[in-house]
């Protein structure tokens, strides 16, 4: 008796051990959506026709990835890039400002994430000339400045650093520039 229950043992529990882990990966992926959701598919909050909270396109276990310019295009924003000739990524310190200037000739696009940000555009149609956004430490933000107009970013977050991959859509000459800095005093 003893030998067919070691048997059993030895193709049983395998088999069980199988199966209890194909059920448990069916359980994680399942919660997983199949489909690639676009930003089209979704409702965004576009708060001005340069700043849009976008859900994220690729949302799974790994986190998000998007593209800028399509990013933009997709939320209706207007005045971003229409490619990326210039990208560049950075880091803002909490209290700390970047930009702060105006690009006079190139467009430019913004991802921003990663702590409670001022985004500040230059709009000669408002009361003080400049509308502000102001990002949540949880919002991936899709914003856009148009050649011509100033914007600005400003970490108003007192522990997380902000994040942001500008794309422009010209190549900037630095031995010749085309950008006027120290645009707003009070940043």
């Amino acid at each position: 008796m003893s030998k067919p229950n070691a048997f059993a043992n030895c193709i049983i529990l395998p088999i069980l051990a199988s199966l209890l882990l194909l059920g448990l990966l069916a359980l994680r992926f399942h919660a997983v959506p199949t489909d690639t959701i676009t930003l089209s598919q979704q409702q965004h909050k576009k708060n001005s026709e340069h700043v849009a909270f976008v859900p994220l396109p690729f949302p799974d276990k790994r986190g998000w990835l998007m593209d800028p310019v399509a990013a933009a295009a997709e939320a209706g924003l207007s005045g971003g890039a229409i490619s990326c000739e210039g990208v560049h990524v950075g880091e803002i310190k909490p209290r700390g400002v970047r930009a702060n200037h105006r690009h006079r000739s190139c467009n430019e696009t913004f991802i921003i994430w990663g702590a409670k940000t001022l985004f500040r555009f230059e709009d000669s149609g408002r009361e003080k000339g400049y509308g502000e956004v102001l990002v949540g430490a949880e919002d991936v933000v899709v914003a856009t400045s148009p050649r011509g107009r100033a914007h600005a970013l400003a970490n108003v977050d007192h522990t997380h650093s902000t994040y942001f991959l500008g794309c422009q859509d010209a190549v900037l000459n630095f031995s010749n520039p085309d950008t006027d800095f120290h645009i707003w005093k009070d940043l």
